[in-house]
């Protein structure tokens, strides 16, 4: 979190973009390990090996390329780092500072962005589930092979990597995330809308895949909301608390998500499409009431700004005046110290006209 307003969206994006390349690159892992001829371990057990080898491999080279912030990076030589700190203290993106500032956290609680931040959080993930549950369900309906069935989810991650890259060039190409935010609820709505009405026959099948694709837009979410608030939040402080509930609230959605599909409700699932209908309505819904409301914040801060350029030819005259008073009052006691030391030396002059001698300093006498 220790860039640049300007730099926040990208990065998010490439961030959770990997989520989709994860997707592709495991999907052809598993469909390749599958084949590995073993009688003592499953598929799923070689996967998983596998993947653990690989982050244990990769731990220490991010470990010593990648430090927690600018001021101690040791890839940096002090001259850039001395650079990136003055960057980002002048985009108010916080430095990261050690010192929690608990009337900073104060201002974020006050703040009605930081609860909007957090509730689109939750409704984004507590609705995320919906892959989950009909991916499996709509590509096995095909009668594919297990190994094919792998592949399949291939697609869905390169439109989801597709889709949080475009959705970043949009917010910053007019430098508003509130605009795609709120663009891509209308296909996730539209798929729960389709999954809802059509039915689960051989004949809805391609419709029902088609909504299963649109789903893949609901991703753009999480980086959209974490380079909104990384924008918009100045001071370490305010920065750590307000990640540190997103957080919290992504993982609170995930944990409701999965409750609201029963069993019971297989195959339509009517019930959890309602619930997360009403979460995505509810996002919308917050997603333009913190768009009113930065436009309110930008018009009073634009206005501040005008009244201050009125005033200020004013305060040009004021403080000309006062530096014209003080410079006067400068001169005045400077012509007073003068004329002191000259009468000072007049005096001295006529005592030594008259033969006057000052008494000798007699030791030990101050």
């Amino acid at each position: 979190m220790r860039i640049c307003a300007v730099a926040h969206g990208f990065n998010s994006a490439l961030f959770y973009g990997t989520n989709g390349l994860a997707t592709i690159f495991s999907s052809f892992l598993a469909w390749a390990l599958s084949f590995a001829p073993t009688s003592k371990l499953h598929s799923y057990q070689i996967i998983f090996l596998t993947t653990s080898l690989m982050t244990i491999i990769t731990v220490p080279f991010i470990w010593w390329k990648l430090d927690s912030n600018v001021a101690t990076a040791r890839f940096l030589t002090p001259e850039e780092r001395v650079k990136a700190i003055e960057r980002l203290r002048s985009n108010n993106s916080g430095t990261g500072s050690s010192t929690f500032k608990w009337h900073h956290m104060w201002e974020s609680l006050y703040d009605l962005k930081t609860w909007s931040w957090l509730a689109m959080s939750f409704f984004i993930n507590a609705g995320a589930s919906v892959t989950s549950t009909f991916g499996p369900m709509l590509l096995g309906s095909f009668g594919f092979e297990p190994r094919t069935l792998t592949l399949l989810n291939m697609p869905f991650g390169f439109l989801q990597t597709t889709i949080i890259l475009a959705a970043s060039w949009c917010a910053y190409r007019w430098s508003s995330k509130a605009i795609p935010m709120f663009v891509i609820n209308l296909p996730v709505l539209a798929a729960l809308g389709i999954l809802y009405a059509n039915g689960r026959d051989v004949s809805d099948r391609g419709l029902n895949l088609a909504a299963y694709y649109l789903l893949s837009f609901l991703f753009a979410g999480n980086p959209l909301i974490l380079a909104w608030l990384g924008a918009n939040t100045a001071g370490s402080t305010k920065k750590a608390f307000n990640v540190t509930g997103f957080q919290v609230m992504l993982s609170v959605g995930n944990i409701v998500s999965p409750y609201l599909f029963q069993a019971r409700d297989a195959p339509y699932y009517f019930p959890a499409l309602r619930s997360i209908l009403a979460f995505f309505v509810a996002n919308a819904v917050t997603v333009m009431c913190v768009f009113i409301i930065s436009v309110f914040d930008i018009s009073l801060l634009t206005s501040t700004h005008q009244q201050y350029h009125r005033c200020l030819p004013l305060l040009h005259e004021q403080e000309a005046r006062a530096l014209t008073c003080r410079r006067g009052q400068a001169r005045q006691d400077q012509g007073l110290v003068h004329g002191a030391r000259q009468q000072g030396g007049h005096d001295g002059r006529r005592e030594r006209r008259r033969g006057y001698r000052r008494p000798a300093r007699q030791p030990g006498v101050p």
